[in-house]
């Protein structure tokens, strides 16, 4: 067990908060989180720090806001303003100790692939921003990968580990790596496994979740169609030291939700 990969838990749908959440994580057992995005965050900011100190918490990572924020978009307002908006999570993450912060490379779909051509070119400028502002706060920035809509021509940013790596790798990026979200994978028909073998030293961070291949149903491990060994396998292979997180929708039941998260994690021999 020595060896065992560590399940962190994501607050999202935790609790009502951030602070209630971590409070519920904690009392199951768990030592890991990542903070979900809120509009108050800064003003939490002493009460999260707080809250983890009494609770024995240690925050691995922010998920940066995404709702409305397309750093891949071709209107340099609307860019500058999701840069705006990740930037000052950034600097939480600084002030709240952590280590990661996991973005979306983009929101929303391309009408063309002239349009996905320019809105790719969007994104490296603002990786590169975001990179040197991570930098300078001892950061490191996670990109996720995101659902596709399987059309004929890719109309997604960002939606493919592939993608995502050479990105990455040809703008010599190195506080910038990959957060694999198995349940997106999963939906791109894809298979996460494989991902994760192709994303290798890049993979950072993991949000772990399942589903049918269908929809984004953020299930917990072993409740969807995942091959959950295979996943751990591959893992394995690629010597991955980073932590699985469970980003898993409790449908308002948070402590019995993460009860079961303990039992997947013993039966898949995670440790917390």
């Amino acid at each position: 067990m020595c060896n065992a990969f560590k399940a962190y838990v994501s607050t999202w749908t935790m609790g009502i908060n951030n602070i209630e959440a971590i409070r519920n994580i904690a009392e199951v057992g768990f030592k890991h989180v990542e903070l979900w995005p809120e509009i108050d965050m800064k003003d939490k900011l002493n009460a999260l720090n707080e809250v983890i100190e009494s609770y024995g918490i240690r925050i691995w990572s922010l998920h940066a806001p995404f709702s409305g924020l397309n750093i891949a978009s071709i209107d340099e307002e609307l860019r500058n303003h999701a840069l705006t908006a990740i930037i000052e999570y950034i600097h939480y993450a600084n002030k709240l100790n952590a280590n990661v912060v996991v973005v979306h490379p983009s929101s929303g779909y391309a009408q063309s692939m002239i349009e996905y051509s320019k809105g790719l070119e969007k994104l490296k400028n603002s990786l590169q921003t975001l990179a040197r502002e991570a930098a300078d706060n001892n950061i490191v920035l996670a990109f996720e990968n995101m659902i596709d809509k399987h059309k004929p021509e890719k109309s997604r940013i960002g939606a493919y580990v592939l993608e995502l790596k050479s990105l990455i790798n040809d703008m010599n990026l190195e506080n910038v790596g990959i957060c694999l979200d198995t349940g997106h994978s999963n939906i791109n028909k894809m298979i996460p496994a494989v991902e994760a073998y192709w994303a290798a030293d890049d993979l950072i961070t993991i949000h772990m979740n399942d589903n049918l291949g269908i929809t984004d149903d953020h299930l917990i491990p072993t409740e969807g169609n995942i091959n959950w060994k295979e996943f751990i396998n591959a893992l394995r292979l690629i010597k991955y030291r980073g932590p699985l997180v469970m980003e898993v929708n409790s449908k308002g039941m948070p402590l019995k939700t993460l009860l079961k998260l303990k039992e997947v994690c013993k039966k898949l021999s995670l440790t917390w």
